[in-house]
């Protein structure tokens, strides 16, 4: 759905909150309320900015144009394709990278590798997913929506990152190298 759990809201905002980013990169951004979000938290709280003054650049990814609305008003920019098929430069040098509730939709392998290439080019990532299998078939029409992978806590762990939820939901936040080289990573 181009929605996402109200339960990472939280543990996002606050590392938004912490890192006060530049930039952000958002990979699938569905209806744009992280957009939204980033924009008041770390133009106007973390910079007392109000529009139209913008100081931090927001670019958003996002494969299905029926999603398009108003909030996609707060992003500087924004690409209309699979982020899976970016040029790996288009997706690198940003303070943050948010992949809310977007992991799950890739096959395992190219997931990891793109989060491996995620945290090797930017900042931070923080990344939500549901905790283990979920499944969920196209929605809309939106064949991009499906499952395609299972994440779990001690994945987040394995791959280097600090666990910030753990319901049904999990949050995950990166920093620095990612602990794999590229000759360790998987090929798809």
């Amino acid at each position: 759905m181009p929605t996402s759990s109200a339960q990472s809201l939280t543990p996002v905002l606050r590392i938004v909150d912490r890192l006060a980013p530049a930039s952000v990169l958002d990979l699938g951004i569905g209806l744009g309320k992280y957009g939204v979000l980033v924009r008041e938290y770390a133009d106007t709280m973390c910079r007392g900015l109000l529009p139209p003054d913008r100081r931090v650049r927001i670019v958003g990814y996002e494969a299905w144009e029926k999603y398009r609305n108003l909030c996609w008003l707060a992003y500087d920019e924004i690409c209309v394709l699979d982020y899976a098929q970016a040029v790996r430069q288009n997706l690198a040098g940003f303070d943050l990278v948010l992949w809310i509730d977007g992991p799950e939709h890739l096959e395992q392998i190219p997931a990891e590798n793109l989060l491996q290439q995620l945290c090797a080019d930017n900042k931070a990532v923080v990344i939500s997913t549901p905790n283990g299998r979920r499944e969920q078939g196209a929605w809309k029409g939106n064949t991009y929506e499906c499952h395609r992978s299972i994440w779990t806590a001690g994945m987040i762990r394995q791959y280097g990152g600090e666990v910030l939820l753990e319901t049904d939901m999990l949050v995950g936040s990166f920093a620095g190298r990612f602990p794999c080289s590229s000759s360790e990573s998987r090929s798809s």
